[in-house]
């Protein structure tokens, strides 16, 4: 296979290129024309579809020393990885370059204002996050079954993963014989007649825990693989009624008990929401037809829920789920011209370890609230790095929402949670010339923002 030939040439590459001990890492600078050229070959043929000839161009990149430092060839790799949903392929090349940022010096390219760096970064922590290495033992005769995720994981992404594994099973052993390694996406997966928890965020081979023997594909663990299938086919999870029968009995794995409870509040979320859909479209609308009649103040005094102030209701939205947050970004990127403008907005965190995040990356701004409660104000002004770290007293966990009013006037920031205010807070040297970029995200697929708004603000 490609990825094993790129493996072992990765590892000569290593051993004749690192220098000894630990160098500063080198600054992002502009590839050669050559180099830029190859790179658009292989990100064409990646767009096309022929990830083995986009697989070939970056292969031979390695093989000279401008392709063998730079970030971008080995996000390439990773991604053709991804692309083939295989997390441990795309995992071994985004760590490769993690460790030429660290030890390969200056002759390391992370890219333009490291641009490539920050990609490999964002993905290695999105993995790390959400996957475990798990060893997988074949039976003695027959053809295993591979493991199944049920359920499977809410996020889209992970649940594509999740499916491929079948695939990268039967590879993997025609590959490595008779021990597997694969990388799992975190959560409750049938073996055999056997529902395991699995996470723990190990790696390495030498960090994964006791592994799993399969079952072999006959007589009655078929059957139950195929009952299995067919539940879930139809939306249902024989995987979540045996959990409750173990959470009922106490001997539910922590893990498995706190992700069940998310995915009950979730559903109890999204039930709520069903019911209040259309009294919130109906205040919307009313809203939008004294904006279009002229009666500002009384369109801004019925908030969707909110206290109002003077000013212009531009955009709003009766829910915004973590699905929808890149889109609402991208809208906002768009309209917004104003740099001055008061965010407001209700939002529900179903544990301590959700966490919510507003950033204006142009600007070098960010606002995250995480661990129950605990709000940073970070950014760049006049007298140089800012950063502003607060535990909010009033901070609600569960179904209750908080009330949150986030107010920006193009160079200070101010936050209030719950009627507790910080700021403001000079964010950036300089205030915005036209639109800015906005990115809001969230890590928890059960957290909701609603009943939000953005409006026109006069300033401090």
């Amino acid at each position: 296979m490609l990825f094993r030939t790129a493996a072992l040439l990765l590892v000569l590459v290593f051993a004749s290129s690192v220098p000894f001990g630990t160098a500063q890492a080198g600054e992002g600078r502009e590839a050669s024309p050559a180099l830029r050229r190859q790179l658009g070959a292989a990100w064409t043929m990646i767009e096309a579809g022929n990830l083995v000839r986009a697989t070939e161009i970056y292969l031979e990149l390695l093989g000279g020393p401008e392709g063998r430092d730079h970030a971008e060839v080995y996000y390439g790799l990773s991604l053709i990885g991804w692309e083939r949903r295989s997390a441990r392929d795309a995992y071994q090349w985004l760590i490769a370059a993690r460790r030429g940022e660290r030890e390969w010096g200056s002759g390391w390219n992370p890219g333009i204002n490291n641009r490539w760096q920050r990609r490999i970064e964002d993905r290695l922590r999105f993995i790390e996050t959400n996957f475990t290495l798990k060893l997988l033992r074949p039976p003695e005769r027959g053809e295993a079954i591979p493991p199944l995720a049920d359920p499977p994981p809410s996020d889209p992404v992970l649940a594509e993963f999740a499916a491929t594994i079948p695939e990268l099973l039967e590879v993997a052993l025609q590959d490595e014989g008779r021990l597997v390694f694969l990388l799992l996406p975190n959560g409750s997966w049938w073996v055999g007649d056997r529902l395991e928890w699995h996470e723990g965020g190990a790696m390495e081979p030498t960090q994964a825990a006791e592994g799993w023997e399969l079952a072999a594909r006959t007589g009655r663990d078929e059957q139950q693989d195929i009952k299995r299938k067919a539940e879930m086919a139809v939306g249902g999870s024989l995987g979540r009624e045996l959990i409750g029968k173990l959470m009922i009995a106490r001997r539910a794995p922590a893990g498995m008990v706190q992700a069940e409870l998310r995915r009950r509040r979730a559903e109890a979320l999204a039930k709520e929401y069903a019911r209040r859909r259309p009294q919130l479209e109906a205040l919307r609308a009313r809203q939008q037809a004294l904006v279009e009649a002229g009666k500002r103040t009384e369109a801004d005094e019925l908030g969707l829920g909110f206290g109002g102030r003077g000013g212009q209701t531009l955009l709003t939205w009766n829910e915004v789920s973590p699905d929808t947050m890149g889109d609402v970004s991208r809208e906002l990127g768009e309209v917004w011209t104003d740099p001055a403008w008061h965010l407001r907005y209700a939002v529900v965190f179903p544990s301590k370890s959700t966490k919510w995040s507003l950033e204006l990356p142009d600007l070098g701004v960010l606002v995250r609230i995480e661990k129950g409660g605990e709000l940073l104000i970070q950014g760049t002004n006049d007298a140089g790095r800012a950063r502003v770290r607060q535990s909010l007293a009033k901070w609600h966990l569960g179904a209750r929402p908080n009330r949150v009013d986030v107010w920006f006037d193009g160079r200070q920031l101010k936050v209030s949670a719950n009627g507790e205010v910080v700021g403001p807070v000079a964010v950036t040297r300089f205030a915005p010339d036209g639109s800015t970029r906005w990115r809001l995200a969230t890590n928890d697929e059960s957290a909701m923002m609603f009943d939000v708004r953005v409006e026109a603000f006069p300033g401090f």
